[in-house]
């Protein structure tokens, strides 16, 4: 028993870490770095950006602002995002890439708004 205990112990604290809520500014450096040129890190960051653009162009009030963007466009507007609004960076992961999206696409209907103008 004894021995089994720290094990358990050790198992629930390593599962407990790993379901940490990754911030929306660790996500997008995570993705944008030199680990980013590993095939594993690439292939999640773009999977998970493409996962996320699918469901969005199918049922989001974003769907015509999203509809040409690909996971590696959208990352590189989330990393100036990022750069110009600190504060989105202090958000959980899914919390800052919503208000992102919203921002990204209220800039696209500004620029065809004024470019009808």
């Amino acid at each position: 028993m004894k021995l089994i205990l720290p094990f358990v112990i050790f198992a629930v604290s390593f599962n407990v870490k790993s379901y940490q809520p990754i911030s929306f500014e660790e996500f997008v450096s995570e993705c944008t770095s030199d680990l980013a040129k590993f095939a594993r890190y690439k292939r999640h960051c773009s999977s998970y950006l493409f996962g996320y653009l699918d469901a969005s162009k199918s049922n989001s009030k974003y769907s015509n602002c999203l509809s040409k963007e690909t996971p590696e466009t959208l990352l590189e507007k989330l990393k100036l995002l990022l750069v110009n609004n600190t504060k989105l960076g202090k958000y959980k992961f899914n919390d800052g890439l919503k208000e992102s999206v919203a921002n990204i696409c209220k800039k696209s209907t500004n620029k065809v708004v004024n470019a009808d103008k």
